[in-house]
């Protein structure tokens, strides 16, 4: 009596899972200088992290705020410097105009990294000065030419925006000469800071600087201090040649490799086909537990360019083939 050999063909391949979540920050804690870190994070993550809105420096605060690390802000002095209004950080629809009145020789900051603002005097004229130093301030509510001058006290140009913002719209814009005019007879004896400021730091990543939470004082006038470190929820500026911890950001990814047997009774399936089908079951069984859009999912090639091989069983003998991607 002839014997009866069952063929088994057993077709295995491998899937490439990369669970991907939103954007987060990522606290790295062994410590490093500035460029060390930006290295690091471009290598594993995307970038140092930018702070750009509310809500990322709520996640900054999470991450916990008795920690001193480094943010992806640094004071570029390659740039030509940006002069920008302070309500442009809230509202993007405000245009600059482009209008300035600066008195001669103004601006006179130098092409140094530190910040600049500027400071209305009686007569119109405007000059920069170190956004630390202390003036009245001018605010505006609504309409540009609603001017309110703040003389009770005297304030730094960070502290003067926070005022205004909590109390009317921001620090006063000036869009043309009568404006500018208007203004100016508020002044009377006292010069006072406007919204108009250089925005000298840029982020890692190449993003806009559309907010900043500086630290009182800061940034200091320190010529070596051009990076910035987040502490106590406030940024300060500091020698890029400190270690210390870091934040980086980007999207987490997960890799994982998974191989896949399938049993099936015919030896002359078409692989193709197999491999299509299982893909597309996969991905709709990943849907059903709504993590489709965390996971991607694709067959890994082996090096002969094939997904599956073949493994022939016939109760005595084995052949395998295994591979990757």
């Amino acid at each position: 009596m002839r014997a009866c050999v069952l063929f088994v063909v057993i077709i295995s391949g491998s899937c490439f899972l990369s669970p991907s979540l939103s954007e987060k920050f990522f606290v790295i804690k062994n410590a490093a200088n500035w460029n060390d870190a930006q290295n690091h994070c471009r290598e594993k993550y995307t970038d140092l992290a930018s702070v750009t809105n509310m809500e990322d420096l709520k996640l900054l605060h999470q991450l916990g705020p008795s920690q001193i690390f480094w943010l992806g802000l640094y004071g570029d002095t390659k740039e030509e410097w940006k002069w920008k209004w302070s309500v442009e950080e809230q509202d993007s629809s405000m245009v600059d105009t482009g209008y300035r009145n600066w008195d001669v020789d103004e601006p006179n900051g130098g092409q140094n990294y530190n910040r600049f603002c500027t400071i209305m005097f009686p007569d119109g004229t405007w000059q920069d000065e170190p956004c630390d130093w202390v003036n009245p301030v001018l605010c505006y509510k609504g309409d540009p030419s609603n001017v309110t001058l703040v003389a009770d006290k005297y304030y730094t140009w960070n502290y003067g925006r926070d005022l205004c913002r909590s109390t009317y719209t921001d620090l006063a814009i000036v869009k043309d000469q009568p404006t500018n005019d208007l203004i100016s007879q508020i002044l009377i004896y006292k010069r006072a800071w406007i919204g108009l400021y250089r925005e000298s730091w840029k982020w890692s990543d190449g993003s806009n600087v559309t907010l900043t939470n500086w630290a009182h004082h800061q940034p200091s006038g320190d010529g070596t201090a051009i990076c910035t470190a987040s502490f106590n929820d406030e940024w300060m500026n500091m020698n890029c040649h400190t270690p210390l911890s870091y934040v980086c950001y980007g999207d987490y990814i997960e890799q994982k490799v998974v191989k896949v047997v399938v049993r099936v009774s015919e030896p002359s399936v078409d692989m193709i086909k197999l491999q299509d089908g299982l893909l597309e079951e996969l991905r709709k069984r990943m849907a059903n537990l709504n993590i489709d859009g965390m996971v991607t999912i694709r067959w890994r090639k082996q090096l002969d360019g094939n997904v599956f091989h073949k493994k022939i069983h016939n109760n005595a003998r084995e052949e395998e083939e295994h591979g990757c991607r």
